[in-house]
């Protein structure tokens, strides 16, 4: 019995060693392969790395003009399929604002999405720890179109 285990230990060593050396020859293949595909295309990622950072310029830059066009006007839309939504932003103190909350017996632990949706109701009775003010968030279309 140990004579014909040893023998099929024999034969499965050299099929094993036989599949791990053609594993680590294919790895080494796609890992060429990868290499020069990324030397090839290294100018197309560069070039979209500048277009991409241009694209984040003008997006900036159309915020800013957005943005003014809504403070004058207070239109949402605007040409190209540019819109604004004016949107809460509530700044506090997050602990103040749990001390706040367990001294009116309201909340175990602060719930920020809850304390947040609420707060704007309740400014008043929250003694200045609260903020709340619009701000406005322009949004971009999927599409830009180009025509009136």
């Amino acid at each position: 019995m140990s004579e014909e285990l040893n023998e099929s230990l024999k034969e499965k060593a050299a099929r094993y060693k036989e599949l791990t050396e053609s594993l680590e020859e294919k790895k080494a293949e796609i890992k060429a392969k990868k290499d020069e595909l990324e030397k090839q295309i290294a100018p197309l990622k560069d070039e979209l790395s500048k277009i991409s950072d241009d694209v984040s310029k003008e997006a900036s830059e159309i915020e800013d003009i957005v943005t003014k066009l809504f403070e004058a006007t207070g239109d949402k839309k605007f040409y190209g399929g540019f819109g604004v939504q004016n949107r809460k932003e509530i700044k506090y103190d997050e602990s103040e604002a749990f001390e706040w909350a367990k001294e009116k017996g309201m909340f175990l632990q602060l719930d920020k999405k809850s304390f947040e949706k609420a707060a704007p109701t309740m400014e008043k009775d929250l003694n200045g720890i609260v903020e709340v003010k619009k701000k406005v968030k322009v949004t971009f279309p999927k599409v830009v179109k180009l025509e009136e």
